[in-house]
């Protein structure tokens, strides 16, 4: 099966609500030369995201776009502006819950399409906790998403440490997503804040990992960050480097390099030099296939990106669905092969 671990969801109720009552949800519906668009609150882009198509909320649309791209399942997630960590926490609950829901109705009504990852309101691990469980347990989630940076956290920061020993011990994999626009006013121009932003947000989020200890702490815990890792794979040198001539750096057992090797990415890259690199790097059994679908920075054509980027058959196996397969613990039933590792 070639399963597609970068896609997102937004509830359909979700929209109706924000079209109804905005000011509940700070965020609303705009119309521009006839077509809709979604305006978020308090996100980094000063543009709202659009034109809303069926294939934002509606699973037979997206079954349809799978067929023609070549895809065969899908892990839903939330998309950025519904991470709400900006919002009171029992706003924040509330719009995590009725995406959560969503996404495990089109689970459960298209098993074979759709698998669901958890977006928690993590500025309150209170309720964070809590929603992490009922989503795997009740709901039937297989993954929890989360983003680069949590109300001014880092991901290193100890206030996230209850979210990981709970993804650690039901056994699910964290789905890395930036959610800030690094640079400021330097990326205002010429969508910057998304096209250089995000996948520097991403770099500081895999390095803060690195550097915070958080895999010596979490050993058991599987993180796959979006966008290839961002432009940490093509440096990952330089954090070597600094680990064993600067005093700041010299906190760690072992080199950067195996830290990274540790994680996984998803094939995001737009580039499929960069996409033999990243494999090359961090392994074929590490790194998963995602398109960011339906927005427009994503990789249209998926499945023949990877299969066109000169990679070995058993890498290609493993990157086209094999190692998602694993890191969601798909049923046996799914007859998905078993990765084949290696560098």
């Amino acid at each position: 099966m070639r399963i597609d671990f970068h896609c997102h969801l937004t509830p359909k109720t979700y929209l109706d609500a924000i079209e109804k009552t905005p000011d509940k949800w700070k965020a609303s519906i705009e119309v521009r030369d006839g077509q809709r668009f979604i305006r978020p609150a308090n996100y980094p882009f000063p543009v709202g995201f659009g034109p809303l198509t069926p294939g934002f909320w509606e699973p037979q649309a997206r079954i349809e776009h799978m067929r023609r791209v070549g895809v065969d399942m899908e892990a839903l997630s939330a998309p950025t502006y519904l991470f709400y960590y900006w919002a009171d926490p029992g706003l924040a609950l509330e719009v995590a819950q009725m995406t959560n829901e969503a996404i495990a109705a089109a689970a459960r009504a298209h098993p074979d399409r759709f698998a669901g990852m958890a977006t928690l309101p993590l500025q309150d691990m209170r309720r964070a906790v809590p929603e992490l469980q009922r989503a795997v347990k009740e709901l039937g989630h297989r993954a929890v998403e989360i983003g680069t940076r949590i109300a001014g956290r880092e991901l290193d920061d100890a206030s996230l440490f209850p979210l990981y020993e709970c993804a650690q011990d039901l056994d699910i994999p964290v789905f890395v997503h930036p959610n800030n626009a690094e640079g400021g006013e330097r990326t205002r121009r010429f969508y910057f804040g998304n096209v250089l932003g995000f996948p520097f947000d991403t770099t500081l989020a895999v390095a803060s990992v690195i550097f915070g200890g958080v895999l010596d702490r979490f050993p058991r815990l599987r993180l796959c960050f979006a966008h290839g890792g961002g432009f940490l794979p093509y440096q990952i040198g330089r954090l070597d480097h600094a680990a064993g001539v600067r005093p700041e750096c010299q906190v760690l057992p072992r080199r950067p390099t195996a830290y990274m090797r540790a994680m996984y990415y998803d094939t995001l890259t737009h580039s499929q030099e960069s996409l033999r690199w990243l494999v090359g790097l961090v392994g074929n059994d590490h790194v998963v296939l995602g398109s960011d679908f339906p927005y427009d920075m994503g990789e249209f054509e998926p499945v023949r990106f990877v299969e066109g980027a000169g990679l070995s058959p058993e890498a290609v196996a493993n990157v086209l669905g094999a190692n998602a397969a694993r890191l969601l613990r798909l049923p046996a039933s799914k007859s998905i092969p078993a990765a084949v590792p290696g560098r």
